[in-house]
């Protein structure tokens, strides 16, 4: 099946290489002047403070908040201030760091994953808010819901996969980290520069297969056709974006913005998709999880059950908010 699929897709790459470039060429352009700049330097910085110590420091800090409230041990912090700020799949990435680094449990790392993966602020305020929607206030309404609702998570999860665990904190050494001298720090830094590059290849593979997957499933009709399946009960609006924003957020986020859709329910919506995050926010998280041999069952649930959350406490708090 796999293979028939492939070669069907092949088949389908080339038939319509012409909707396919324009698309890449759009897609790589915004992976080079947005994704990159916005990820590289987060996966560096985070890589050295990992490596450094300083993660683990920060984390004998906050074990009286983590243990009870997320089921998992202090230095699971850093992983959930990174997920806030970097964006996908930063959350993934120093998830995978961290556990390689004995640094955290699996067990850590599994519950972690379901909820710290999220879409950074520069991405929901500034592309989304600004950008899209004209009106900042948006972006950081839309933000603010989209973490709220991913530590909720957290914690409903952390404090069912407790049980499995002793608070998480069995499985890894937590020693003392040693200073860091001039040479080690530049060693470190070569390291984490390396690290992350390596890390961008296959998101930036990944984004732009997406791209030509969307751009072809648009010129063959497929996307039309599910969208027409709406009509009847006035949802083709709505389907437009939700659609292409299954495989990719910005796609579908995109289409959302231009559509003729109730602001509320399109800010609604659009909840629902960051929550989701997307196919290709999942192979790219997979990928890195997976790699670290850290299972991603957990990851998938919590996305689900975020976009879930996120569009209903958008949903309600429109109710009673006006911008």
């Amino acid at each position: 099946m796999i293979a028939i699929l492939s070669f069907a897709f092949i088949l389908l790459f080339a038939i319509y290489s012409e909707a396919c470039i324009p698309a890449v060429g759009y897609t790589i352009k915004q992976f080079l002047f947005i994704t990159l700049p916005s990820l590289l330097p987060f996966y560096v910085i985070s890589n050295i403070l990992i490596k450094s110590g300083f993660a683990e420091k920060m984390g004998k800090k906050f074990n009286f908040l983590m243990k009870p409230v997320f089921g998992v041990s202090g230095n699971g912090i850093f992983a959930v201030i990174i997920g806030m700020i970097s964006g996908y799949p930063g959350g993934a990435k120093v998830i995978a760091d961290m556990y390689e680094e004995d640094k955290i449990s699996l067990h850590d790392a599994q519950v972690l994953s379901s909820y710290t993966n999220n879409t950074g602020p520069l991405f929901m305020i500034g592309v989304v808010g600004a950008g899209l929607l004209k009106n900042v206030k948006y972006g950081i309404f839309l933000f603010l819901v989209h973490i709220i609702s991913s530590l909720i998570i957290g914690m409903i999860i952390g404090n069912i996969k407790r049980k499995d665990l002793a608070c998480g904190i069995i499985g890894f050494k937590s020693n003392v980290p040693p200073k860091i001298s001039r040479t080690q720090f530049f060693r470190i830094l070569s390291e984490s520069i390396t690290n992350a590059t390596y890390t961008m290849l296959p998101i930036a593979g990944t984004i732009i297969f997406f791209s030509s997957i969307i751009a072809v499933f648009n010129s063959t009709g497929i996307f039309p056709f599910i969208v027409s399946l709406g009509k009847p009960f006035s949802l083709h609006e709505h389907l437009k974006g939700l659609v292409p924003g299954f495989f990719e957020i910005t796609t579908g986020i995109n289409v959302m913005s231009l559509s003729n859709v109730q602001l509320n329910t399109k800010l609604t919506l659009i909840s629902l998709m960051t929550g989701f995050a997307g196919i290709s926010v999942h192979t790219q998280v997979i990928g890195i999880l997976s790699k670290a041999k850290i299972s991603c069952r957990l990851y998938l649930t919590g996305k689900v059950l975020q976009s879930l959350l996120a569009a209903i406490l958008t949903f309600i708090l429109l109710q009673f908010i006006t911008f």
